[in-house]
């Protein structure tokens, strides 16, 4: 396995992207005929350009991996208060359990 050279699978639908592309690149040159056509019929001298399709890159399993060990390494730091966290605990430690003898009805 290369770091530099793999890249790793992002996708909800991995293969849509092959199918999806050539219509996108279709839906533009569809759109630049009409627009075209349409400044043909008004007579204007504007220059129709037809709207960019591009692909975008995906990072490689280096930049992934790295990326993924970065954020780990900052999350040492608890992202609650300390007065936060003991007000959580005594709030567990004063509610009853479930299903203990105070809780039952009828004693």
């Amino acid at each position: 396995m290369s770091l530099e050279r793999d890249r790793p699978l992002s996708a909800e639908y991995p293969k849509a992207f092959r199918k999806s592309f050539p219509v996108k690149k279709a839906k533009a040159e569809r759109a630049f005929r009409h627009a075209q056509t349409r400044a043909v019929a008004v007579g204007d001298d504007v220059v129709v350009r037809r709207r960019a399709v591009t692909k975008w890159k995906q990072a490689t399993l280096g930049e992934v991996v790295a990326k993924k060990l970065e954020r780990r390494a900052g999350v040492a730091v608890p992202r609650k208060s300390v007065a936060a966290r003991t007000r959580r605990a005594l709030r567990r430690r004063l509610r009853p359990r479930r299903g203990s003898r105070a809780n039952r009805r009828g004693t």
